[in-house]
């Protein structure tokens, strides 16, 4: 027995993106993976008990739940696409997790290489469309704010760094993206703030395209379409995890997880982007917080370390960017003014 599983693990070892047929099974109408296959394929040690499965090494531990989607990576909240299942004492994972949010995350020298040179940042709302507003504050003006202080620190690093806007300007849905087309943007970053009806909700989420075939964190509807957004779906994971990091780092807020959405702004971008979820405006105190501007230059250089240290994951090529006094700038073009679009956060998932 010792020596099949062995046999399993070097295998799993050995297999570059896909996992062990022989380790796997149907679940849900889902291929399903056993967990021992998929910790062998990481190099880590597995320990299943009744309430957890844990996945350990020196320097990484990985908690999955039986029959839930979220877990935990080094206790950072992450989702999965479809829940761990437990059948006769043992764990399996779908292979749609394995090989799109596992792999990206637990094997980053498998990221394709793609540069990083020009980085377009979307203040989300603007205009018109005030976005999420507070007791005093409003979306629109925080995540201008926000995203000017990003720029700045983003440019001293030498980037080459602009806004989608640079005013109190509508901007489409799809300008957006079209803007982050024009400028040929290796990176991009939507920053947002979040509301709800509950004003004790508080905390940080951010978000990547959910890959084809899988549904979005939050709801069950599996879609197979693949959008320009999912050709680089797993760098865009990547680097939503490395901005959820800093962020819960240099804020201490509250944890709400790294997910998965199809909003428009994630779908139509051909590089790797984020949405970033900064904090609940609907929150009293956290809207305070984001208001000042000690608290915005925390958030602005948590999003570019996050940046950096994108930029270094192994495998990762190390972008020489000659230092500029100058960056680009601009807003885009809001003539195309059609029917109003709603926040991206109600824009189905």
């Amino acid at each position: 027995m010792n020596r099949i599983a062995a046999t399993l693990a070097l295998l799993a070892l050995l297999c570059p993106v896909h996992f062990l047929t022989a380790a796997t099974t149907y679940i849900r109408q889902q291929k399903y993976t056993d967990a021992a296959t998929v910790a062998a394929r990481y190099r880590l040690r597995s320990t299943p008990s009744s309430g957890t499965l844990v996945m350990s090494d020196r320097t990484r531990q990985i908690t999955f739940y039986p029959d839930k989607r979220d877990f935990r990576i080094n206790n950072i909240k992450h989702h999965l696409s479809f829940p761990v299942a437990k059948q006769r004492g043992i764990y399996y994972i779908s292979e749609t997790d394995c090989q799109t949010i596992l792999e990206p995350l637990l094997k980053p020298s498998a990221l394709p290489r793609y540069r990083i040179l020009n980085i377009v940042i979307d203040p989300g709302h603007g205009g018109h469309d005030n976005g999420a507003a507070g007791k005093k504050l409003r979306e629109k003006d925080l995540t201008l704010q926000i995203a000017r202080k990003v720029k700045q620190k983003l440019s001293a690093f030498g980037y080459r760094v602009s806004l989608t806007r640079d005013k109190d300007t509508y901007l489409t849905l799809p300008r957006r993206t079209e803007i982050a087309r024009q400028r040929q943007a290796d990176l991009f970053l939507s920053i947002h703030i979040n509301a709800a009806a509950n004003t004790t909700v508080s905390g940080i989420e951010c978000f990547a395209i959910t890959p084809a075939g899988a549904p979005s964190t939050g709801s069950q509807t599996v879609e197979n379409r693949k959008y320009p957004g999912n050709t680089f779906g797993p760098n865009s994971l990547a680097l939503a995890d490395q901005i959820h990091r800093q962020l819960l780092s240099r804020t201490k807020a509250v944890d709400r997880g790294v997910k998965c959405a199809r909003f428009q702004v994630l779908r139509e971008i051909n590089c790797p982007g984020s949405l970033i979820e900064v904090g609940f405006i609907s929150n009293r105190q956290e809207e305070i917080r984001m208001g000042q501007a000690d608290y915005q230059d925390k958030l602005a250089r948590a999003i570019c370390d996050a940046v950096v240290a994108y930029s270094k994951l192994p495998g990762r090529p190390q972008t020489t960017v000659r230092k500029t006094t100058t960056s680009q700038t601009g807003t885009g073009s809001s003539s195309a003014k059609t029917k109003p679009r709603t926040s991206y956060k109600y824009i189905k998932r």
